[in-house]
C-alpha cells in the first residue's frame, strides 16, 4: 500500500520477545531522542504512577490506548496517539469525532488497524484492510502523521507480513519506524526476568537509527 504520509506496521516475534512495528512517513529525526519513549495503557489512571512518587520518566513523549479516545489521560507533556482499532462498525463509527477531538487537544499522529488480519481481531482481507485505511485514514492528510495497518507474526496462511525481519523497512523506502508494541515471550515473565530483559534490549533500541519511536 502506497500513501505519500503512510506507512507500513508489523508484529514479529522471537523466542524471547515479541514486537510490533509502525512505520510513518518522513525521514527520522534523531534531536527528539531524550523523549521517544512511549506508554500502551488499558487504564488511564495507571498512567500517573510513571511520573509520580519520584518517577520522573523524562524521556515519555507519547501515549496511546488502542482507541480512537484518551479516555482520561491527563499527564502534561504525553501526546495521546489515537487508533482507529479495526474496519468494522463500532470502532469506525466513533473514529471521525475521537479523532478530531483528540487533534484539537494536540495529537499530531494516528495509528491505523491493530492486526486485522487474524480471526481473532478481525479477519479482513490485505485488499480490504487498504481500502478501509485509504478511506478512514486519509480523511486527516495532511494534517498528521498516518501509521499503517498492523499486522500479525503468525504462521497461518493469508496472516502476517510473510516478510524477512526487516524486510517491511527496506520495502518502504527507509521511513522511520515506531515500535509501538513489546514484550517477553511468553507474556507473563516475573519481575526479575521482565527487568534484566529491559535492560538489555533498551540500549540495542537506543542505538537504531531508522527507530523514530
Amino acid at each position: 500500500m502506497t500513501q505519500d504520509r503512510g506507512a507500513v506496521r508489523r508484529q514479529a516475534t522471537t523466542p524471547r520477545q515479541c514486537h510490533e512495528t509502525q512505520v510513518l512517513g518522513y525521514e527520522v529525526s534523531r534531536s527528539h531522542r531524550k523523549r521517544w519513549r512511549g506508554l500502551a495503557y488499558n487504564a488511564a489512571e495507571l498512567v500517573r504512577y510513571f511520573f509520580t512518587g519520584g518517577n520522573t520518566c523524562a524521556s515519555f513523549s507519547w501515549a496511546y490506548n488502542w482507541d480512537s479516545r484518551d479516555n482520561g489521560l491527563v499527564e502534561e507533556g504525553l501526546e495521546f496517539v489515537p487508533m482507529l482499532r479495526g474496519p468494522i462498525e463500532d470502532p469506525t463509527r466513533r473514529w471521525r469525532a475521537n479523532a478530531e477531538d483528540m487533534l484539537a487537544k494536540g495529537s499530531a499522529h494516528i495509528l491505523s488497524f491493530n492486526e486485522c488480519d487474524i480471526a481473532s481481531q478481525y479477519n479482513t482481507s490485505s485488499a480490504e484492510a487498504a481500502h478501509a485505511h485509504v478511506e478512514f485514514m486519509n480523511l486527516f492528510s495532511p494534517r498528521v502523521r498516518i501509521g499503517s495497518p498492523a499486522v500479525f507474526n503468525g504462521n497461518v496462511a493469508g496472516e502476517g507480513p510473510g516478510l524477512a525481519p526487516g524486510a517491511g523497512f527496506r520495502i518502504c523506502g527507509g521511513r522511520p519506524v515506531w515500535l509501538t508494541e513489546f514484550a517477553l515471550a511468553p507474556l507473563s515473565p516475573d519481575d526479575e526476568d521482565a527487568v534484566e530483559w529491559l535492560r538489555e534490549v533498551l540500549p540495542l533500541l537506543e542505538g537504531m537509527e531508522h527507530l523514530e519511536q
